[in-house]
């Protein structure tokens, strides 16, 4: 995946500097009009030839999306000998995807990380006894005990305790939040201060954390 990244930005680079230096020596009259056209079509030919048989294939399959509109102002500037605007179209058209790509995979790097912060143990009463079990068995209605500086693994209602929650994960508020019996918390946060006793309202992909993270994959 990489080697292909690389090798995309150095062919959008190329294209780049092609297309700026025959716009360069076309304005400053320097070389024969045959150079910098050539100079040019070059830019348009690596960078143009994919977007137009992309463009195609979404035809053939009922989809006329960008790349079909792109398509169309390639060609037609090219069969005008425009081959400088023919360039630039097929430049800003792989740039902006260039920059969606990256963007996409800061974004999915992101959601991979808040997710591997999640807390994968519970601390939670049972028969009497505070065990540790995987975060998959906890079940709707365990107590699971949270000390300070531990992540609250599940949603849930406070039956005992009071406490300072970082919330800046589900809410975005930086200032911590003041828990106390009866309020509501929420997975993935922090407690700072103090310790809570929590009854466990929703677990797995029905928790608060988890909408969101899916409504981000949504987005993206």
């Amino acid at each position: 995946m990489t080697m292909l990244l690389n090798r995309s930005t150095f062919i959008f680079i190329l294209s780049l500097v092609m297309t700026i230096t025959s716009w360069a020596l076309s304005y400053l009259n320097l070389l024969p009009n045959q150079i910098t056209d050539g100079l040019a079509l070059f830019a348009v030919t690596i960078l143009g030839i994919p977007i137009v048989f992309g463009a195609i294939k979404a035809v053939l399959s009922k989809n006329f999306n960008l790349d079909f509109l792109a398509s169309i102002a390639i060609v037609a500037s090219v069969l005008v000998q425009e081959y400088i605007a023919a360039a630039i179209v097929a430049i800003m058209l792989t740039g902006g995807e260039m920059l969606e790509d990256y963007a996409s995979e800061k974004a999915t790097a992101a959601i991979e990380k808040l997710i591997k912060s999640a807390p994968q143990k519970a601390r939670v009463r049972r028969n009497g006894r505070e065990i540790e079990v995987p975060i998959e068995e906890v079940l709707l209605g365990d107590i699971v005990i949270v000390k300070p500086g531990e992540k609250i693994p599940v949603d849930g209602l406070v039956m005992k305790g009071t406490a300072t929650v970082n919330q800046a994960t589900i809410t975005g508020e930086s200032m911590p939040a003041d828990k106390f019996a009866g309020d509501e918390v929420f997975g993935n946060t922090i407690l700072e201060l103090g310790a809570l006793e929590v009854k466990v309202t929703k677990v797995g992909e029905d928790t608060t954390f988890a909408h969101i993270i899916k409504l981000v994959r949504e987005a993206q």
